[in-house]
Parts: C-alpha cells; structure tokens; sequence
C-alpha cells in the first residue's frame, strides 16, 4: 500500500461541508469525495492511502487521511478548460480522519521528515510520500486526536524532580540526575521522596527559578488565601537520563524526554518549604514541600518509566512543562486549561493513566532486593566513571533490544505494534513489551535484552505468569551479546534469537535469588 500526498487549498476552493463532513465521521458514518489527482495517475492503484494537506492559508499541515479508489478522468475543474472537453484523472477519496485544523502543521512536518520529503508545498495533489514516513505521521496524528476528554476531578499538580532509582537517599549509584540548577552542585531533599519515614513519606523539588513558593491557587483556584491544600495527586516527573534518551525519533509519534516516575495520592501540599526534624547521610537540604501516607506513595521501576510528558509537537513549547519544575493545569488567570486544545490534551491522559494504572511499583525492601538481583547481569565498559547505576544499563540494552526485535519481527511479515494508539508505549503498563499480528492473530511480544551470550535469560514474576497462561499467543525475542561502551550502545553488536511460538518450560525455571528480612 502507497500513501500519497492530495492538496486543499482554501483560497482556491471552499470546502462548503467541512463541517458537516467532519461531524459525520465522529457520527460513524461514511465521508466520500471525489478528488483530482492533480493529472498524475502512475502508481496510483484502489485501496492506497492519502493525506490531505491544508495549504494556501494558516495553519496549513495535514488535516485527514483514508484510503481512495475509482481512479478515472473528469470534465476539468477549471470551467474554461471544461468547455474545451479537458479532462483530469479524478479518484473517491475515503475519509477515515477529518479536522478543519491540521493535526500535524508544516514546519513539523519539515522538522521530523524534510530530509525524506522534497516539499510539502507540491503545486498539485498526487506526489507519493515514504512508506515509513507515512506511517509515523498517521502515528503522530493518531496520538493527538481528541475523541474524548475526561474532566479533571481532583486537585493535581505535575512536579519535575531528578532522575534516581529508589529515592532512599543518595548513594553511589544513585544519585539526582537532573531536576534543577540545584542539583547541579547539591543533593536535594528529593533524594528521599519515597523514602518511608514512620508511615509518611516527604516530597521536596524546587518550585520555580524565581519563586520558592508553590502557586496553590493555580492547584485549586476556589481555594484563596491558604497555606496548604490537601487531597492533592502529585504526579512527579523527570528528564531521562542521555544514556536513555539516546534512543528518541523524530518520527516518535510524542518526541518528549520527560516521562512520569512515580506520585503521591491523597497528599498535602504546602506553599512555602517545612522543615523536617532529621539529619539524612548525603543530602544537603531537609526541606519538603509535599507530605502524604506511605501507602499512598508510587513509584515506577525503572523499565516502567516510559510514559511520556507533554505534547510532543515539534517546534511549540506553549502546553509543554518549561523551566518551571512546576506544572499545573490552570493558567496564570486561574482558568482551567483546554483540555480539548491539542497542546493540552495530554493533561487529562496522564491523569488517566496515573488513576488507572496496574502495573508493578517499587514499594518494599524484597522489591528494591529483587530489581538489584536483575540489574546486576548489567554493566558498562568505560574508562571513566560512566554511569553507576545498573539499572540505566539494563533500560537502554532493553531499549536497542525492542528496536531489534521489532525490524525482525516486520521481516518475518508480523504487523507490530510497539505504542497505543495514543502514542505511550505499550509496555509502560503491561507485563509484554508490544504487539505483533499476522494471519488474523494476535501475539504477545516479549523481548530479552542482554550482555550475555543468550543462553539463559531472567523473568520476573509477571513475565512468567504471562507465559504460562495457554490463552496467549507469545513471541520471545532474545537480543544478545550487547555491547555498551562509554555510556552508548554499540549499535553494531548483539544477536537476535526468536522463539516463535514460546512455550515455557516450567521445569527449566532456576531460582537465583533469595529475600531475608531481619
């Protein structure tokens, strides 16, 4: 199936039932129009796709896709040129996705894709666009349809910390990356946000650059005048690390490095910084600004990190979290955000995604125990210091080994699907890495990265829950030997294996490690 690129331009044609049009697909119903081929009619064949791109006047970008048929020749639009019996090859286009306003504009489209396409400007419809490309703008503006917006019920505040691990303190190994100027120089009190002290756990992060102060008002405007709100969902989010980063596309459907780490239900916030009445080893400031109940505390593991913050549009900052390490959902006026603006759509889905989220956390002693037994088959080859912790080590290998499975996979002749339609990952919520269909089936995918020779790999307990269950169809990919190298990944080492289908053998599980609690 080829894509191809067709032109509206408003200045020279008014599309009277736009409206109407666009209406009509939200109903189900079918959208057909015919369209001319701007005189091309090689390659074209029933059943290709195409994308309608909006020009002649502001905003222009892509404003709809489907597919189209009936390829045949019209009286000429030009009722001049009609007269004379000219003709253009005209086809029915089959809308799927229709917006007055484009969903991905111009300058994107240049940004992710203008080493790949020529112009996006072409005088006339009908210039055939790469597969590959195609495919990531259908992505993008799949991620970025507002079909439904759930209202914000509750008190919520987005607050941007360092990138650590356990958040039990500093240590070697793991240390703040990132977060705030502060952190530059000085370990934070967020060293220990899900730290559990006495049934509580204690939230620090630096507000603003100019203020040291939380903006309660824009957290919940019908409350003036106070100096702490409770009842908050505090949603803590923070910039991977280079070494995990290194592997975002322009052609991700949201290209953000920010991603949610974890949050506080049920929390309290405070405007100005507490004190807290203790000496922690390696933190060079006891101050909080969030306090909430241990139980009420979440934090992701490390591998789960991968739902992203903001909008993702390439060249717009505005609805995006800025300097500011605090983000919250109403303006400076103290007006609710549009949550139905595509810059700000991603608000009320990261709510979602936190109120509705059932993967694992790192809550206990055993979990910090068992993550550190799978981390340790991992490590770096560098002369320097690198990176110290394993966990990073083992994201990126599991990273670079998703990629290859996935290239491996579509070899084979498998669809795969490797985000929701929404853009997020699939594995940021589920115990498989991705999605694979072919012949009408759908397969579990389950991918391996490893440093080893791939003789033996290590499951976690929901990995082995999900391969033992006979209902699902599943797919290991096994990337082995993986080199990592002065923090980057050899991109020209390691080996796929692929076990199609995977049945595991239960008799040949080892336990490798064991939790003591005193």
């Amino acid at each position: 199936m080829s894509t191809f690129l067709f032109i509206w331009n408003p200045k020279r044609w008014n599309w009277p039932d736009l409206a109407n049009q666009i209406q009509e697909l939200k109903e189900g119903k079918i959208v057909k129009r015919n369209w001319s081929t701007g005189g091309k009619v090689n390659g074209l064949k029933d059943g290709d796709r195409f994308l309608m791109m909006k020009l002649g006047e502001e905003p222009k970008g892509i404003i709809g896709y489907g597919t189209f048929d009936n390829l045949r020749p019209e009286l000429h639009w030009d009722p001049e040129k009609a007269k004379e019996g000219k003709t253009l090859p005209n086809v029915d286009l089959n809308f799927e996705f229709l917006s007055s306003q484009p969903l991905i504009e111009e300058d994107e489209l240049d940004i992710r894709y203008g080493s790949e396409v020529s112009t996006w400007t072409p005088g006339s419809s009908g210039n055939q666009i790469p597969d590959d490309v195609a495919d990531s703008i259908l992505q993008v503006i799949n991620s970025r349809k507002v079909l439904e917006v759930k209202p914000i019920k509750q008190s919520v505040l987005f607050a941007r910390i360092g990138f650590m691990e356990y958040y039990q303190g500093a240590f070697d190994g793991d240390l703040p990356i990132g977060g705030g100027s502060f952190n530059d120089e000085n370990t934070g009190y967020e060293a220990c946000n899900f730290l559990d002290v006495n049934g509580k756990v204690y939230g620090y992060y630096q507000p603003s650059m100019n203020s040291g102060k939380v903006n309660l008002e824009r957290i919940d405007p019908s409350k003036k005048d106070l100096e702490n709100l409770d009842n908050v969902l505090v949603i803590f989010f923070s910039t991977l690390p280079k070494i995990l980063s290194h592997h975002n596309s322009t052609k991700d459907a949201i290209n953000s490095s920010a991603v949610i780490v974890g949050w506080y239900k049920n929390a309290m916030v405070y405007r100005e910084h507490q004190k807290i009445d203790r000496q922690i080893q390696g933190v060079d400031q006891d101050i909080y600004f969030i306090k909430a109940n241990t139980e009420d505390a979440y934090l992701l593991p490390v591998d789960k990190r991968v739902y992203k913050i903001g909008h993702g549009i390439m060249g717009k900052k505005g609805g995006n979290p800025g300097q500011s390490n605090s983000f919250y959902v109403y303006d400076k006026n103290k007006k609710l955000k549009d949550l139905f603006d595509v810059k700000n759509k991603w608000i009320s889905q990261a709510i979602d995604y936190v109120n509705t989220y059932t993967g694992p956390f790192i809550k206990s002693d055993q979990e910090r125990a068992e993550q550190n037994a799978y981390n340790g088959q991992f490590r770096t080859n560098s002369n320097g210091a690198g990176f110290q912790s394993n966990a990073l080590i083992r994201v990126a290998v599991e990273k670079y080994a998703m990629q290859r499975a996935e290239q491996a996979l579509t070899e084979k002749g498998y669809d795969v699907r490797t985000t929701h339609e929404n853009g997020q990952n699939i594995c940021g919520n589920s115990p498989f890495d991705m999605k694979a269909y072919k012949d009408g089936k759908e397969y579990f995918v389950e991918v391996k990265g490893t440093q080893s020779d791939g003789s033996s790999v290590i499951l976690t307990y929901n990995e082995v829950q999900l391969h033992t269950n006979p209902d699902n169809r599943v797919i290991l990919c096994v990337v082995h030997s993986v080199k990592v190298d002065d923090e980057k990944i050899n991109h020209k080492s390691g080996e796929i294996i692929i076990h199609d289908p995977w049945v595991l053998d239960t008799n040949k599980l080892k336990e490798i490690s064991y939790f003591y609690k005193f």
